[in-house]
């Protein structure tokens, strides 16, 4: 006789019975990375008893809660993410979590208040004479229009993404070209206490690793087999790493794969070498670029205002610093990319005064071969958990924003970039173009997240590299083993 094989006979047989369960498994459903908007969602559809599906619950529509419904009060968040992070998440976070990233109300006493943001249903008159303005001149409207600009939202933001897109198109056409690039972080040890970053573990965390070189080698040779044509090359600031370890990366980099571009070490590595070894910065980028170095990521720049520079990463690279060592590399013939990195404790005046402060090194120079904008991610963020930064900018801002750095940067650096893009599956040309030789629409696939978080990936067809590509990770072996073997 057939076995019965309808749905739950055999499981009812047994004893048990077949029950729905929702797409969190029912031992996390108050774990504190449950997203705090979705717990209500989550909380009407299951059982409190089991954590299943509840019997006859259906889904159906409920109030959202944006995570930064609530910036511009005194803590700068809604009361619910205050709540998660001041006293439901304080086990989560490490020992040392003060101590590290400094006196907090020290912190929050340093924070420029935010300018408010309305909706407006019409243009309003400052708006519509800064579009104006704009169009005759994209990149020589004044501060006060550049922030009227800045505030637009509704009809007021669509003339300006308009009127934007309207120049982009004049400046680089409508194709899409890109390089394909793989990230090496080489380690994620770091002691630099930057009060925005989630990246940087102790020498004793868990998490902590660091590569040796023949592991960075590999990594680099895989890119190249793949379709690659460059790396970048990142690392925290790791107390044990020797200033010539740099050189010795991008070298060991270029023994094995010649034609491979380098993009590798920000500002603040730079700096950290130069300190290390006691070379000038203009000599110690000298011999990086003997040893392979062919462009530098301009990271490290978060917003070019020591005020805000001070609340983000403690003074460690002021923003004179960061000018020094990118217009160096530029006198020199190393090309720079630059960022901003912006929505966690500044404002729109501080946007315009980077991005003058861009363009005015540009105007100088020549060197960057683009702009990437960089919203603050905060999951993890010690300055977010610890109350005092937004959890990143709206999409509004970060329309307006886009929008403006198109215009202002116009006739200056002709690639606005958006962080990262992924080329989907389909295929990928062999080889690309090279770094310094920057194509239109290129994402730069070499630069930090906001948060560090920063894997290795190569933009290619998966199935052409007939390998997943998984995050850098070296495990828990000790750092300083590593390291010797890193720079022997």
């Amino acid at each position: 006789m057939a076995a019965d094989r309808r749905p739950g006979r055999a499981y009812r047989a047994g004893g048990f019975d077949l029950a729905e369960r929702l797409t969190i498994y029912p031992g996390y459903l108050r774990e504190p990375w449950l997203d705090p908007r979705l717990s209500g969602h989550v909380a009407a559809l299951a059982d409190p008893a089991t954590g299943l599906a509840a019997a006859g619950a259906r889904p159906q529509g409920r109030p959202w809660q944006e995570p930064d419904g609530g910036w511009g009060d005194a803590s700068g968040r809604t009361d619910l993410h205050v709540t998660i992070d001041t006293t439901g998440r304080t086990a989560d976070r490490r020992d040392d979590f003060a101590e590290v990233y400094g006196d907090w109300d020290e912190v929050a006493g340093r924070i420029a208040p935010a300018r408010p943001a309305g909706a407006p249903a019409r243009l309003r008159s400052e708006v519509s004479a800064a579009l104006r303005a704009a169009e005759a001149d994209p990149a020589g409207i004044s501060d006060d229009q550049a922030l009227a600009l800045l505030d637009a939202d509704g009809p007021e933001l669509e003339a300006l993404a308009g009127l934007a897109d309207s120049v982009r198109r004049d400046v680089t056409g409508d194709d899409v070209t890109y390089v394909v690039t793989r990230n090496i972080n080489f380690t994620n040890v770091c002691y630099a206490g930057c009060r925005f970053c989630a990246f940087a573990q102790r020498r004793t965390d868990a998490d902590a690793y660091t590569l040796s070189l023949s592991q960075v080698a590999d990594r680099a040779q895989e890119a190249w087999a793949a379709g690659a044509t460059e790396v970048c090359m990142q690392g925290g600031i790791h107390p044990d790493l020797p200033g010539t370890a740099y050189f010795d990366l991008a070298a060991e980099v270029k023994r094995r794969c010649p034609e491979l571009h380098v993009h590798a070490f920000s500002p603040m590595e730079v700096m950290n070498g130069a300190s290390r070894t006691g070379l000038p910065v203009r000599e110690w980028l000298t011999q990086a670029r003997e040893a392979g170095v062919d462009s530098l990521p301009g990271t490290a720049a978060e917003i070019l205002d020591d005020d805000v520079r001070w609340v983000l990463t403690k003074g460690k690279l002021p923003a004179a610093a960061w000018i020094d060592v990118v217009t160096t590399a530029h006198e020199l013939g190393i090309p720079t990319t630059s960022t901003m990195m912006y929505g966690h404790v500044d404002n729109p005046a501080h946007w315009v005064g980077h991005l003058r402060v861009i363009r005015g090194i540009q105007e100088r120079t020549g060197g960057f071969t683009e702009f990437v904008l960089l919203p603050f991610v905060h999951a993890s963020s010690p300055i977010y958990l610890a109350g005092l930064a937004r959890p990143g900018p709206t999409r509004r801002e970060n329309r307006a924003v886009h929008a403006l750095s198109r215009l202002l940067l116009h006739g200056a650096i002709s690639n606005i970039q958006c962080s990262w893009v992924k080329a989907g599956r389909g295929g990928l040309p062999r080889r690309a173009a090279r770094r310094g030789q920057r194509p239109r629409g290129h994402p730069d696939g070499g630069d930090h997240q906001p948060d560090g978080r920063v894997g290795e990936r190569v933009v290619q067809d998966d199935q052409r590299a007939g390998r997943a590509r998984g995050p850098d990770r070296a495990g828990p072996a000790p750092a300083h083993d590593q390291l010797r073997r890193a720079v022997r």
